[in-house]
């Protein structure tokens, strides 16, 4: 009788384990699309606003990040609107940075609405989607040790909200990448895999919210 209860109970503990990774692979609201993105939870994560001067942008960076002055490179995760990034913060303050390897994608927008992506103009909202998807599918140029890097470079008198289309459109093109990834290697959906897949596949490709920063350096504390 106690070995049957014993058998029952593993039994039971075992259906648990299982019914848990199936609530989470059926569970559409899992949002997968920020769990590919982020950081690990050991970063900081900031929420600060994504539509505003870079000015005012950046000096928010470095009282949340860099109170006490220079560092070299601070990571973090970034909350924009519903979704979370990895960010990270480079404020060289007089250190080299080795430039050898192309693994950011730079994004301008100037004044007048215009976008450029890589120094090349943006026509319409298909050829910004065609951009990102040939970025997106490179695994050379743009993938060092498999991520992707953007710097997006806004003019002070921009429209803020361009910057906005483009993120949008880098993640429908990331979350189509991933999504195929997710069928060749699992016969699987990106929002029906489990963690450990969501691990396996992270691997392939990140998306990094880079932040260039030249402050001038403060005087020394006497």
């Amino acid at each position: 009788m106690r070995k049957l209860l014993l058998l029952l109970a593993l039994i039971t503990f075992l259906s648990c384990k299982q019914e848990k990774k199936t609530i989470l692979e059926n569970n559409t609201l899992f949002d997968y699309t920020s769990y590919l993105l982020s950081h690990p939870d050991t970063v900081p994560s900031l929420d600060i606003e994504f539509d505003q001067p870079d000015s005012l942008f950046f000096v928010q960076l470095n009282e949340k990040l860099m109170p006490d002055g220079c560092e070299t490179s601070k990571v973090f995760n970034l909350k924009i609107d519903s979704l979370t990034f990895a960010a990270r913060l480079q404020q060289p303050c007089g250190v080299p940075i080795f430039e050898g390897i192309k693994m950011n994608v730079e994004i301008l927008i100037n004044r007048d609405g215009q976008i450029f992506i890589e120094q090349e103009v943006v026509n319409d909202i298909s050829d910004l989607l065609l951009k990102i998807e040939n970025i997106i599918k490179d695994k050379h140029e743009y993938a060092y040790n498999n991520r992707t890097g953007l710097i997006i470079i806004r003019d002070k008198k921009a429209d803020l909200s361009q910057s906005k289309l483009v993120l949008k459109s880098f993640l429908a093109s990331y979350n189509k990448h991933m999504d195929s990834i997710a069928l060749d290697r699992f016969e699987k959906h990106l929002k029906h895999l489990s963690l450990k897949q969501l691990d396996e596949i992270k691997k392939e490709r990140i998306l990094i919210l880079e932040y260039w920063n030249y402050p001038i350096p403060k005087p020394p504390r006497v």
